[in-house]
């Protein structure tokens, strides 16, 4: 099964959420399934693209679009996460809480698959 996480924060980050949703990718993968994590990028942590506990973990700036209030850049966001999205091809999508990354779970739901 593929599983698509869903995380305004993800380790490097230091939190209860986060520790739980890297302990829920890693168990989750170990178990056979195929994992990804679309999060918030940060200043700890760099790596735009990286595998953490067996899963691919994406950072872009989510809560940085939100909050710029720019169009161009939340519609250059959807784009990025409805083509990812599209080629990962999720069957389940777990979202941890709300924020900036629900609102981009929400918005490319309904033409990038699973729900």
């Amino acid at each position: 099964m593929r599983i698509l996480y869903w995380a305004e924060l993800f380790p490097p980050h230091i939190g209860g959420v986060e520790k739980y949703a890297a302990d829920l990718l890693a168990e989750m993968s170990l178990a056979g399934h195929e994992c990804a994590v679309l999060t918030n990028s940060s200043t700890i942590a760099t790596e735009a693209c990286e595998t953490i506990a067996g899963g691919c973990i994406l950072r872009h700036p989510f809560r940085r679009a939100v909050l710029s209030r720019s169009p161009a850049r939340i519609h250059a966001l959807l784009k990025i996460i409805t083509g990812f999205k599209k080629e990962f091809m999720p069957d389940v999508v777990h979202v941890h809480l709300g924020g900036s990354c629900a609102f981009f779970e929400l918005l490319t739901r309904r033409n990038a698959g699973a729900a």
